[in-house]
């Protein structure tokens, strides 16, 4: 009967160790499913914010192709416009040498 209780009191602590084990497992699952989630979040914030710089970026090299195609185009108007003065203004001027 001695070995008999021993033998219960061992298989009882075998049985606590192990509902401590499985409750320890399942805590440590949702701690590492809370951390992937952080994680995950984390990561989706950081796409966000990458997507919107890309986009500002685009925005950004868009005005400035933009400013220098305008500045290029004034000054291909200013260009055409002394040309045509020049045009004008040897129209207007006398040939030297004429009588």
């Amino acid at each position: 009967m001695e070995f008999k209780d021993i033998e219960e009191s061992i298989s009882e602590a075998k049985d606590e160790v192990t509902e401590e084990l499985r409750l320890a497992s399942e805590q440590e699952s949702k701690r590492f499913r809370r951390l992937l989630t952080a994680e995950m979040e984390e990561n989706r914030t950081l796409r966000i914010t990458q997507v919107a710089e890309i986009q500002e970026n685009k925005d950004f090299r868009s005005h400035q192709t933009l400013a220098v195609q305008r500045s290029e185009a004034r000054q291909i108007q200013k260009i055409l416009k002394e040309e045509g003065n020049l045009v004008e203004l040897s129209e207007k001027a006398p040939i030297l040498g004429r009588n």
